[in-house]
């Protein structure tokens, strides 16, 4: 398995391509019209590059593409781009949410609150991966009491250099290609960011 928390599926984008190249870029000339495109027809003509780079995050990642190409794993729950158009500084934000591990208040009640068991984020394991969950309705119906506690990152994707946006009459293939190298990007700017932080963080059990 891979020890990074965010990585790309190389392999199975190739292998599960229609077009015999790559899977995502598929999904990234599906997109170009109505998506992409407002990068470079004049849409927008600020922060072209994170405009750029956010929606190539967003089309590599769930629910967009399942399985996706850019994917983490747990404790990572959630990764989405956003833009802030507001400043005049880099305007792409990162929002990561983390399962975290109970405040000190509830592990010292060892989790019984007014009379009731509590328990953490379930655990399951498919096709040999373990990631953590929320319950199913099911398992809370028959009486099972659950408190998920979540840590949200939220900072700015400002020490990388992104890819510029394609310009309008960009060559055959540049829009998957800079797609690609944004998601790349972006994925090794969050195991810098984000991996430091997981790894202060225990990981919680669920039952």
């Amino acid at each position: 398995m891979n020890s990074d928390l965010f990585w790309i599926e190389h392999e199975h984008d190739r292998t599960s391509a229609s077009d015999g190249v790559s899977r995502y870029g598929v999904y990234v000339r599906q997109r170009i019209i109505g998506g992409f495109e407002e990068c470079w027809d004049g849409t927008y003509d600020t922060r072209l590059a994170e405009r750029f780079a956010a929606l190539a995050w967003q089309t590599a990642t769930g629910p967009v593409m399942a399985p996706p190409y850019a994917d983490w794993r747990s404790p990572v729950l959630s990764a989405r781009m956003s833009i802030d158009a507001e400043n005049g500084k880099p305007g792409l934000i990162a929002t990561v949410d983390v399962a975290a591990p109970w405040p000190g208040g509830l592990r010292e009640a060892r989790g019984y609150v007014d009379g009731h068991s509590w328990y953490s984020w379930k655990r399951e394991r498919v096709v040999g991966r373990e990631y953590l969950r929320a319950p199913y309705e099911d398992e809370v119906a028959r009486g099972d009491h659950y408190a998920l506690t979540t840590v949200r990152l939220v900072f700015p994707v400002s020490r990388i250099p992104l890819p510029d946006a394609p310009r309008a009459g960009h060559r055959s293939g540049e829009v998957e290609e800079r797609a690609r190298n944004a998601v790349a990007a972006i994925k090794d700017e969050l195991n810098r960011v984000v991996g430091p932080v997981v790894e202060t963080l225990e990981v919680p059990g669920g039952r």
